[in-house]
């Protein structure tokens, strides 16, 4: 069997951050950020452990059972809990929303003396959110959930 805690975390930061947004950051999330490319990177990731561990079950069919149990809209509700105006002000969220255009360049948040501070903000969130009990156990359901659809997949 799969060992969960390898992939569990990034399921679990995108699958259910604990905070709230407000309608007018929403509006601005999903205008400023190409939240459809970021999920797609996000599922990208989750993807390869669980191929691994089915290795008869093809990349676009495992693709395909992690989308059923982690949507694009749960990933959007999750964005906007993140990025709301609990978190970040209007200025900082400008900063974060220029570095979100692009998901190759968000990962570079955090890596200059510009935006040290803000990537240590951000990523004390994203820790807060691992540490919630609540929150592990619903990743780890979602993450048995998987493999247990895969092992059907693979046992036809």
């Amino acid at each position: 069997m799969l060992r969960t805690p390898r992939f569990v975390l990034p399921l679990l930061l995108a699958g259910a951050l604990a905070a709230c947004g407000g309608n007018d950051r929403d509006k601005q999330i999903d205008t400023q950020f190409p939240l459809q490319k970021h999920y797609q990177t996000t599922i990208d990731s989750i993807v390869p452990p669980f191929a691994a561990a089915h290795p008869k079950v093809s990349e676009d069919k495992i693709q395909s059972v992690v989308r059923e149990h982690f949507t694009f809209e749960e990933y959007r509700t999750d964005m906007h809990k993140l990025y709301g105006k609990e978190h970040f002000n209007d200025a900082e969220f400008e900063q974060i929303a220029g570095y979100m255009k692009d998901p190759a360049k968000a990962q570079q948040l955090g890596q200059t003396p510009d935006t040290k501070a803000l990537g240590e903000k951000l990523n004390g969130y994203m820790m807060e959110t691992a540490r919630d009990e609540n929150l592990r156990k619903q990743a780890t359901e979602r993450v048995q959930a998987i493999n247990e659809e895969l092992d059907k997949i693979e046992k036809k």
